[in-house]
């Protein structure tokens, strides 16, 4: 039976691992590391530090160009300013833009 039907985790980290870029793999020791012993590594652990270790605010302004980050910054201040507004002793709000 191959590692996509044994551990499927595994299997994805490897992929991953194993894509190419100017024909040099991504990650060569790790894909080695898997074949070798694949128990040795927590795959759900280092697959959410790889994918998802990013807090939303890092992902949101990372986003590439034309992908409307001016937009969602001017909802953002609009929102804080009217709820500034409707709360005036609210100090959690911006006041003093």
């Amino acid at each position: 039976m191959n590692l996509r039907h044994r551990n499927p985790q595994a299997y994805a980290l490897y992929d991953f691992a194993k894509q190419s870029k100017d024909n040099k793999i991504l990650l060569p020791k790790l894909a080695t590391q898997i074949v070798e012993d694949e128990t040795a590594i927590d795959y759900e652990k280092t697959i959410k530090s790889l994918f998802y270790g990013v807090n939303y605010s890092d992902y949101l302004m990372s986003l590439p160009m034309g992908s409307g980050k001016t937009y969602v910054m001017a909802a953002l201040i609009y929102l804080e300013l009217y709820f500034a507004q409707n709360e005036p002793d609210n100090e959690i709000f911006a006041h003093n833009f």
